[in-house]
């Protein structure tokens, strides 16, 4: 029986500046395949991961500096993400983090912004159509 080595991954946003999100997939021998890049918004800056839309895949949602965003990129277990689907921030996100905050099974986002010295609290009310 051959054994088969599981491919890992590494995500990151774009050069600094960048309204872009790259996705490196493993190659299965210690390194990585050549970059992916995937839009975001406006001075991409942190991202996190999670199932924002419940369909048991691997999503982003990246915080966008420079447009005063999050963009949550849905992905399709292979490495690909579909467009960006962006959200307004207050004046410049700085961090996110992904938990479910209101106890009811979804993925919500917490946003650290800047300007306001707040956090927002995105709920996540995503309903999956069947």
């Amino acid at each position: 029986m051959a054994s088969q080595r599981r491919k890992g991954c590494l995500i990151y946003p774009g050069r600094p500046g960048a309204a872009r999100v790259s996705v490196l997939l493993g190659d299965g021998k210690g390194g990585f395949d050549a970059p992916q890049h995937f839009a975001a918004g406006e001075t991409a800056s942190v991202l996190t991961s999670g199932d924002f839309n419940n369909d048991g895949r691997v999503d982003l949602a990246v915080v966008n500096f420079g447009s005063a965003t999050v963009s949550v990129l849905a992905g399709n277990g292979r490495g690909q993400f579909a467009p960006a689907i962006h959200f307004g921030a207050a004046g410049a996100p700085r961090a996110v983090v992904a938990a479910d905050f209101n106890n009811d099974g979804k993925v919500d986002l917490a946003v650290a912004n800047r300007d306001s010295d707040t956090i927002s609290i995105m709920i996540n009310d995503f309903i999956a159509h069947q």
